[in-house]
């Protein structure tokens, strides 16, 4: 998520627990980059919510600009998110207007 023009990208992870090590980590283009978290209270589910910010023209998210899919790791576990068939542009249009 991110606030119009604001330069930054919120990042929010689910876990079930707080786990060791309060950071999100994101791929795209075959290179991970983690950003520092925080724990907040998951009100909707049980758990938590590892919350971070990154600068919107961080290496990986221009990465995922020109490619079209990143990853998140939460753990040992890689969700992949990519593009579908007609919303290409649509990651480009996000990070264009948080810049």
């Amino acid at each position: 998520m991110c606030a119009p023009g604001s330069g930054k990208i919120g990042l929010s992870l689910a876990a079930d627990r707080t786990p060791q090590r309060l950071a999100v980590t994101l791929e795209s283009g075959g290179d991970t980059e983690t950003f520092p978290a925080r724990v907040e209270e998951a009100v909707i589910h049980d758990g938590v919510h590892l919350v971070a910010t990154a600068p919107a023209s961080h290496p990986v998210f221009q990465r995922f600009y020109r490619l079209g899919w990143l990853a998140v790791w939460n753990g040992d576990q890689r969700s992949m998110m990519a593009a579908q068939p007609g919303s290409e542009g649509r990651a480009a249009r996000f990070l264009e207007r948080c810049r």
